[in-house]
């Protein structure tokens, strides 16, 4: 099956949901994998155009965050079909690298199918159905490849995945999430950063999609904001679809990204009215996070410099529980004219013209 133009909602048959630790078809995004060589891999994907989390942004795709999670799923499938890993097997994912081969964020122009090339390049297997391995991801568009990505993981008993360290019954401090404007959102739920909450001005809200935040717009200081906490609601139903005990580690992707472009608009006035995303990026994840204990994000980021029809900055990422980093995100942020990259979306104008019954949200 050749990559053509079409539509870009679905039409190409999935992978069973079970091959990617999926409980709602809506969040399954590849086509069952095939061989192409001993250690090629080949799967189709298609770019969404309503799903609840990943269209959720003004150029209608959050493209590194869905993109990076359309390579695990490759990932974790050929690993089930080809390498006879257990189903009930867990992923512990310590390693991914990125990079768009376009200097300005990526924005779908062209829907329809594209395809994902894996390369399986160094694998160990520790007995028991364990299994270390290395891999190389080409993505291919109409237009030719448009994204690398490497990764490396460990399989292990689902147990370690599924369970954390019990903490105290004591609930996570309560986080005051940003609005849904200021981390490039449309929906409130969306929002995955927030600020420390002893300020008495800030606000508290029950809104699943903002994953960090802070006190109201109207009440702030023009002040540079680095530092967060992350906003876990374990009814979220995109990062917690299925039984979860620790933070998925692509939902503090997410929040890592909407720190990192918020706080580099925050602080340099060239920026303003632009829209960001990560172009390339290296991710570290050395322990588990646990959802009971708040979870502080810092970031740091350079002057932003145009280049190539953009304006790019270096970024650094942290995750701490307590101490102790438990996760890094360290990258290049490129940004863009907000209102030009959603002039250029294709997705944009097809979820405007959605039939009712089809503006709602998945995952």
């Amino acid at each position: 099956m050749q990559v053509k133009p079409g539509n870009s909602s679905n039409t190409t048959p999935l992978v069973d949901r079970g091959l990617v630790h999926k409980s709602n078809p809506e969040n399954v995004f590849i086509e069952e994998p095939s061989r192409i060589g001993a250690r090629e891999f080949r799967a189709l994907a298609n770019f969404p155009v309503h799903h609840g989390t990943y269209n959720d942004t003004p150029t209608g795709l959050s493209a590194s965050g869905y993109l990076i999670e359309v390579g695990r799923q490759k990932v974790i499938a050929l690993s089930h079909k080809f390498f006879d890993i257990p189903l009930d097997a867990g992923f512990i994912i310590s390693v991914i690298d990125w990079h768009f081969s376009r200097p300005t964020p990526f924005v779908v122009e062209h829907p329809g199918p594209f395809e994902l090339f894996t390369s399986v390049r160094e694998t160990a297997e520790r007995g028991d159905g364990k299994m270390k391995c290395t891999t190389r991801t080409r993505f291919v568009g109409r237009h030719g490849e448009f994204l690398i990505g490497e990764s490396a993981f460990l399989t292990v008993s689902r147990n370690m995945t599924s369970r954390t360290k019990r903490s105290s019954d004591t609930p996570t401090i309560p986080v005051h999430p940003l609005t849904a404007e200021e981390v490039q959102v449309r929906s409130p739920h969306n929002v995955l950063i927030g600020l420390d909450p002893e300020d008495e001005d800030v606000r508290v809200q029950d809104l699943r999609n903002v994953l960090i935040g802070l006190a109201p717009a109207e009440q702030r200081e023009e002040v540079e904001i680095t530092s967060f906490f992350m906003v876990v609601d374990r009814n979220h139903p995109y990062f917690f679809e299925h039984e979860n005990t620790h933070v998925p580690g692509m939902m503090l992707l997410e929040a890592g990204k909407q720190a990192a472009v918020f706080s580099a608009r925050r602080r340099y006035p060239a920026l303003e009215g632009s829209y960001g995303d990560l172009r390339r990026g290296e991710i570290r994840f050395s322990r588990f996070a646990d959802p009971k204990r708040p979870i502080r994000i810092a970031c740091s980021c350079d002057s932003p410099a145009p280049a190539e029809e953009a304006f790019r900055t270096h970024v650094v990422v942290s995750f701490k529980q307590g101490k102790r980093e438990i996760g890094r995100i360290e990258g290049e942020l490129s940004f863009v004219d907000a209102a030009e990259a959603v002039g250029r979306s294709a997705l944009v104008s097809e979820q405007a013209n959605l039939p009712p019954a089809e503006k709602k949200t998945n995952g």
